[in-house]
């Protein structure tokens, strides 16, 4: 046990196996704490900004395209599905949504995937994007999209979330 003068007994020795390097217990919260900032962050961030993108659009909507480039109009569209629709199957996707959270926290903790902080952002913005369309047939019943490339169905923010979230995570 290291001793410090004038400080109270504490075992700063403690030392813990992570199999590939052995870290100080402080360093082990340090480092949860990183991936759980660096996850929630990005997460957050997506949903604030999806929430209002999304609220913008319904608010200024006109009916009619708004042309914002050659490429790209903002159309203001809601998804319909029937698994949207109030009963068990909202419940299963929520459930589907927090499964998937637990699973990629163990997947972290265990040391086979998500390793790194690009996949750990990745992940952050992919449950975030998740998240934002899942409030949505919450609050709705149907999920808002309004990026049109006119090639393409059209989207939303969370949607770019999800796929680039996953790109990072699992590239």
């Amino acid at each position: 046990m290291h001793q410090v003068a004038g400080a109270p007994d504490l075992d700063l020795s403690y030392l813990l196996d992570t199999g590939s390097a052995i870290m100080y217990r402080s360093d082990l919260w340090q480092a949860g704490v990183n991936v759980v900032i660096g996850t929630l962050a990005p997460a957050a961030v997506l949903l604030l900004i999806d929430r209002w993108s999304k609220r913008m659009v319904q608010l200024k909507s006109t009916g009619s395209p708004v042309l914002a480039s050659r490429l790209l109009k903002i159309r203001y569209v809601t998804s319909y599905r029937r698994l949207y629709q109030p009963g068990a199957a909202r419940a299963l996707l929520v459930l589907i949504w927090l499964a998937s959270v637990i699973s990629a926290v163990a997947l972290h903790w265990t040391g086979a995937w998500f390793q790194s902080r690009l996949s750990l952002i990745g992940l952050g913005l992919a449950f975030g994007g998740a998240l934002g369309n899942l409030w949505d047939i919450l609050q709705h019943n149907y999920v808002v999209d309004f990026i049109d490339l006119r090639w393409w169905p059209v989207f939303n923010l969370a949607d770019l979330g999800i796929i680039g979230g996953l790109v990072l995570a699992f590239g």
